[in-house]
Protein backbone atom coordinates (compact mmCIF):
# COMPACT_ATOMS: atom_id res chain seq x y z
CA UNK A 1 0.00 0.00 0.00
CA UNK A 2 1.15 3.62 -1.10
CA UNK A 3 1.83 5.92 2.25
CA UNK A 4 1.64 9.15 2.00
CA UNK A 5 3.57 10.38 -1.13
CA UNK A 6 1.07 12.34 -3.00
CA UNK A 7 0.58 15.15 -0.91
CA UNK A 8 -0.55 18.57 -2.69
CA UNK A 9 -2.38 21.40 -1.22
CA UNK A 10 -3.59 24.84 -2.75
CA UNK A 11 -2.61 28.00 -1.40
CA UNK A 12 -3.67 31.25 0.12
CA UNK A 13 -2.92 34.98 -1.13
CA UNK A 14 -0.02 34.93 1.35
CA UNK A 15 0.85 31.71 -0.48
CA UNK A 16 0.32 29.58 2.81
CA UNK A 17 -1.19 26.23 2.42
CA UNK A 18 -5.10 26.20 2.27
CA UNK A 19 -6.46 23.10 1.41
CA UNK A 20 -4.82 19.88 1.13
CA UNK A 21 -4.98 17.01 -1.10
CA UNK A 22 -3.84 13.42 -0.26
CA UNK A 23 -3.57 10.29 -1.59
CA UNK A 24 -2.53 7.27 0.50
CA UNK A 25 -3.64 3.61 0.80
CA UNK A 26 -6.28 1.75 -1.56
CA UNK A 27 -9.78 3.53 -2.31
CA UNK A 28 -11.92 2.73 0.53
CA UNK A 29 -8.92 1.30 3.20
CA UNK A 30 -9.06 2.03 6.60
CA UNK A 31 -5.46 3.88 6.18
CA UNK A 32 -7.29 6.35 3.15
CA UNK A 33 -10.28 6.80 4.76
CA UNK A 34 -8.41 8.14 7.91
CA UNK A 35 -5.65 9.91 6.07
CA UNK A 36 -8.44 11.83 3.17
CA UNK A 37 -10.14 13.38 6.43
CA UNK A 38 -7.12 14.23 8.53
CA UNK A 39 -6.55 16.66 5.21
CA UNK A 40 -10.48 18.11 5.15
CA UNK A 41 -9.80 18.85 9.04
CA UNK A 42 -6.36 20.42 8.11
CA UNK A 43 -7.86 22.10 5.45
CA UNK A 44 -10.66 23.63 7.42
CA UNK A 45 -8.54 24.38 10.38
CA UNK A 46 -6.25 26.67 7.61
CA UNK A 47 -8.95 28.06 6.07
CA UNK A 48 -10.76 29.33 9.79
CA UNK A 49 -7.01 30.94 10.49
CA UNK A 50 -5.52 28.50 12.69
CA UNK A 51 -1.44 29.18 12.08
CA UNK A 52 0.03 25.58 10.90
CA UNK A 53 2.42 25.51 13.60
CA UNK A 54 -0.73 25.67 15.93
CA UNK A 55 -2.14 22.64 14.53
CA UNK A 56 1.18 20.68 14.38
CA UNK A 57 1.78 21.50 18.54
CA UNK A 58 -1.58 20.17 19.11
CA UNK A 59 -0.79 17.04 17.25
CA UNK A 60 -0.22 13.86 19.50
CA UNK A 61 3.16 13.14 20.04
CA UNK A 62 5.37 10.25 20.38
CA UNK A 63 8.49 10.47 22.83
CA UNK A 64 11.01 12.00 20.53
CA UNK A 65 8.68 14.31 19.02
CA UNK A 66 7.22 11.79 15.78
CA UNK A 67 3.91 12.09 15.11
CA UNK A 68 1.89 9.53 16.10
CA UNK A 69 -1.73 9.90 13.95
CA UNK A 70 -2.25 11.41 10.85
CA UNK A 71 -2.83 14.75 11.23
CA UNK A 72 0.57 15.40 13.08
CA UNK A 73 2.40 13.57 10.17
CA UNK A 74 0.45 15.34 7.43
CA UNK A 75 1.54 18.75 9.62
CA UNK A 76 4.84 17.61 10.14
CA UNK A 77 5.26 16.84 5.98
CA UNK A 78 3.89 20.04 4.71
CA UNK A 79 6.14 22.01 7.00
CA UNK A 80 9.67 19.57 6.35
CA UNK A 81 8.55 20.01 2.26
CA UNK A 82 8.22 24.44 3.25
CA UNK A 83 11.16 24.01 5.18
CA UNK A 84 12.82 22.48 2.43
CA UNK A 85 11.33 25.83 -0.15
CA UNK A 86 12.79 28.26 2.68
CA UNK A 87 9.10 29.48 2.84
CA UNK A 88 8.33 31.22 5.87
CA UNK A 89 5.24 29.95 7.54
CA UNK A 90 2.79 32.25 8.76
CA UNK A 91 -1.12 32.60 9.95
CA UNK A 92 -3.51 31.61 7.16
CA UNK A 93 -6.08 34.75 6.55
Amino acid sequence: AKSYEELYWTADAEGNPAELFVNAGKAGTHLAVSVQEAAILVSLALQYGTPLETIRGAALRAEGGRAEGPIGFLVDLICARLAAAAKPLGPVT
